[in-house]
């Protein structure tokens, strides 16, 4: 009974905190988006748009599997944490001052448009100025009420940012500076909250410990960067082939939707290092909390898509205004997907938290498959909205083959 109160109490103060940081910072940076969607018009939004999913995209080579793997680690070796950061933060900013040099080399050579290169450049800072930040530390310590000043700091500067210089169409190369400048803010917040909590801010240029962690987080990178491409993949394929406006149209639904469908992952970030520590300790309390977790997440994403759908004209036209009335259609088919993702990502966060990447790797790679298949299969002129349809059927795919990988991993019974 003492345990059953423990880990709710550490759940509990998880999400609380988790809530309260993560929360603001999306709630701002969704304020800045629909002011952009505004103010730019929707082909510059497109281009902003198209610029920052592209820096994304090649950010997953500097971020997911490193990060995560840190979470991880960490929950489990709390007294090595030190070492863990010095090892991790120098790999991280080494990873991202090549794969920077990389990028820019590639737009410089790339078929892009004069104003997509220039929104390109601006958004690829994104690729050093995130790669210190350390919000993983503070995950795998359960410290999450530290995570509030990096992310209030940066999501704060980019919404004054917009608020003050971005007023045209004509400011896309500023907004998208702003934005990947904001990061630079918050990573420097954390690393000074490190510093006063007593942690040495000493990155590491160490080769063998580096391919080290490499290999033990390959698994890792490939199921979050397969994770993230299955949500960045709608819009890179859509830049590649469509045109800037109607990029915008879809983007805003998406952006929008993506915004809510984050919010889910504010539940998911407190349960995961209460997940990967119970997992071998006390596997009992281990499926509790995973029923738990799903239940949770299935009433949350049950009520956003009922709502999605019965209000979407409003909210759309409010949100964004009449000239992206085109996108309805898509938000409500869209935040159809919220409920099956948010069941969906209870079955990968634990396959990832109880050391099963392999299969999460191989699922996720497959549902990635899945949603460019559909997308070439399902007839329509629309491919917006075709591509609305084909997010949907992929995460029903996802979700049915996550709940066969979990049944043949951590929801199997114990050998006897």
């Amino acid at each position: 009974m003492a345990e059953n109160f423990y880990t709710g109490r550490r759940v509990g103060s998880n999400l609380a905190w988790t809530v309260f940081s993560v929360a603001s910072e999306k709630l701002i940076f969704f304020f800045s988006t629909i002011y952009l969607a505004r103010v730019l018009g929707v082909e510059n939004f497109g281009i902003l748009t198209a610029a920052q999913i592209l820096a994304m995209s090649v950010g997953l080579a500097v971020h997911p599997g490193i990060s995560r793997y840190g979470v991880r680690e960490i929950a489990k070796e709390k007294k090595n944490t030190g070492d863990i950061i010095s090892q991790l933060l120098g790999m991280k900013l080494a990873a991202g001052l090549v794969v920077l040099a990389a990028f820019y080399v590639f737009l410089y050579f790339s078929g892009f448009s004069p104003n997509q290169k220039i929104a390109m450049f601006g958004c690829g800072i994104y690729l050093i100025s995130s790669a210190p930040y350390t919000d993983w530390v503070f995950m795998g310590l359960e410290r999450f009420k530290f995570l509030t000043y990096g992310s209030f700091i940066s999501s704060s500067f980019f919404l004054a940012g917009c608020l003050l210089f971005v007023r045209s169409g004509e400011n896309v190369l500023l907004a998208s500076i702003l934005w990947s400048s904001s990061y630079f803010l918050s990573s420097t917040a954390l690393l000074v909250v490190l510093k006063r909590l007593g942690f040495a801010i000493k990155p590491e240029i160490n080769l063998r410990k580096w391919l080290k962690h490499l290999r033990e987080s390959i698994y890792f990178s490939l199921a979050g960067g397969s994770m993230a491409l299955f949500g960045l993949f709608p819009v890179l394929i859509l830049t590649r082939y469509l045109s800037s406006y109607s990029i915008g149209i879809f983007s805003a639904s998406y952006r929008i939707v993506q915004s809510i469908g984050n919010a889910g992952m504010l539940v998911l970030s407190s349960f995961y290092p209460v997940l990967a520590a119970l997992f071998h300790s006390d596997r009992k309390n281990f499926l509790k909390l995973h029923k738990k977790f799903k239940l949770v997440m299935l009433a949350l994403g049950i009520t956003a898509a009922i709502a999605g759908v019965l209000f979407g004209d409003f909210m759309v036209v409010l949100i964004l205004g009449d000239k992206y009335a085109a996108s309805v259609p898509i938000f409500k088919v869209l935040m159809c997907m919220v409920a099956v993702r948010y069941l969906r990502v209870t079955y990968g966060a634990s396959l990832t938290a109880t050391g099963f990447q392999r299969t999460q790797v191989a699922i996720a790679l497959a549902a990635l498959v899945s949603l460019m298949v559909l997308y070439g299969i399902l007839p329509g002129n629309n491919k917006p909205m075709v591509m609305a349809y084909s997010v949907f059927f992929a995460e029903l795919v996802y979700l049915v083959m996550l709940i066969i990988g979990a049944k043949k991993t951590f929801l199997k019974p114990p050998a006897v």
